[in-house]
C-alpha cells in the first residue's frame, strides 16, 4: 500500500508506541499542565516519528470556536492591506487563520460581508474600513472590531484609529517651520477622518493667526497664491504636484506639498513625497489585541494611535519672493 493510502496515525496509535495513556498524549500534544518535560518529550518525538498530525477542525469543534477570524476591507489596497499584514503577523502568532473578504468599496457589500463572515463561523471580524455600517455590525454574532472612523461606531463593538487630529497638526507645523504662511489644504472624501483632518489644519492654522484657506479640487490651487499645500491623502498630493509642474513651477522649489497615508505612491514620486504616516501595521496588531479582548469578555475599546511625519523631498523653505 502506498504511503497516500495508509491510514493516518491516531492519538491511540501515539499512546501506543510511547508506552503511555491516550489521556497523557492528549495533555503533552496540547501543551497542558500535568505532564513532564522529559515525558512530554518523549511523546511529541514519538509523535513526529509517526507522521501524527492533530486536527483542528475536530479541536474546534470541542472548544466551540473555529480558531479563524474574518478580515473585511473596504478597498484591498495600499493602506488596507499594510493593515491587513498586521492582523495576519498577529493571527499567525496565535495560530489563528484569517478569512479575507473585500468589499470594493460598496457599503451593501460590506454589509453582507459581516454577514457571510458570520455564516463562516468565524470567532470574530475586524472591519478594516471607515464605511462599515453600523446597522450590520449591531446584527454580527460575532464581536467586531473597526479599523478607522465611521460615522458612527456601536457600542458593542471596539475601534483602533489613527489620530488624523494629530496628524494634520504635525503637517502644517512641519510647514510653518519652513516659513509659510500661506498654506492651503486640498480636502478629500466628506468621510469622518478627512473632516478631521481639514478641522484640524484650520484650528491650528487659526490658533496661529494665519487664514485657513480650504480647497475642493486641485485645480483650485493652482490658481492660489498658497506657497505650500498639505493635501488629505497622498494620491491628492500626487494630482497636487502634476499641477503645479504643469504650471510651470517646480516642487519644493515654488511649492511645498505635503500628503498623509505615506503610501508607496509617495515614495515613487520625484521628489519624494513628505507625508504623515499611519501605523498601518501596529493598526492591524492593535485590532487583533482588541477582538482578543473582546473575546475574552473585556468590555469595547476605543484607542488611537498617534501618526508619525516622514520628511522627504517635496518640502523646503518658502521661496524668498514669497516671504
Amino acid at each position: 500500500m502506498t504511503d497516500s493510502l495508509r491510514r493516518r496515525p491516531t492519538l491511540y496509535d501515539v499512546a501506543e508506541a510511547a508506552g503511555v495513556s491516550k489521556s497523557l498524549v492528549s495533555l503533552a500534544i496540547r501543551g497542558q499542565a500535568g505532564v513532564g518535560d522529559a515525558t512530554r518529550e518523549h511523546i511529541l518525538a514519538v509523535a513526529g516519528e509517526l507522521g501524527y498530525r492533530s486536527n483542528p477542525w475536530a479541536r474546534s469543534l470541542v472548544r466551540g470556536r473555529s480558531g479563524s477570524v474574518g478580515v473585511l476591507v473596504g478597498d484591498l489596497r495600499g493602506y488596507a492591506v499594510d493593515v491587513v499584514h498586521g492582523i495576519e503577523a498577529s493571527a499567525d502568532r496565535h495560530g489563528v487563520g484569517v478569512v479575507l473578504v473585500d468589499g470594493r468599496g460598496d457599503r451593501d457589500l460590506l454589509a453582507r460581508g459581516v454577514e457571510r463572515l458570520g455564516g463562516f463561523g468565524v470567532d470574530g471580524i475586524i472591519a478594516v474600513t471607515g464605511q462599515i455600517p453600523a446597522a450590520a455590525v449591531r446584527a454580527s454574532a460575532a464581536p467586531v472590531v473597526i479599523v478607522g472612523r465611521p460615522d458612527e461606531v456601536p457600542d458593542s463593538a471596539s475601534q483602533v484609529s489613527n489620530d488624523d487630529r494629530l496628524g494634520a497638526r504635525m503637517a502644517v507645523h512641519h510647514l510653518l517651520g519652513f516659513g509659510h504662511r500661506r498654506i492651503a489644504h486640498v480636502a478629500g472624501s466628506g468621510r469622518v477622518a478627512a473632516r478631521q483632518r481639514a478641522s484640524s489644519y484650520e484650528q491650528t492654522m487659526t490658533e496661529m493667526g494665519l487664514t485657513p484657506l480650504i480647497l475642493g479640487s486641485v485645480a483650485e490651487l493652482v490658481g492660489s497664491d498658497a506657497t505650500a499645500v498639505f493635501s488629505a491623502t497622498d494620491r491628492i498630493a500626487a494630482e497636487a504636484m502634476g499641477a503645479i509642474i504643469d504650471s510651470g513651477r517646480r516642487v519644493p522649489e515654488h511649492l511645498s506639498v505635503v500628503g498623509y497615508d505615506d503610501t508607496q505612491l509617495a515614495t515613487w514620486l520625484r521628489p519624494a513625497l513628505t507625508t504623515v504616516e499611519q501605523p498601518r501595521h501596529l493598526l492591524g496588531e492593535r485590532a487583533y489585541a482588541a477582538l482578543a479582548a473582546l473575546q475574552a469578555g473585556e468590555p469595547p475599546r476605543r484607542e488611537v494611535l498617534p501618526p508619525s511625519l516622514i520628511v522627504r523631498g517635496s518640502t523646503a523653505p518658502v521661496p524668498e519672493n514669497a516671504r
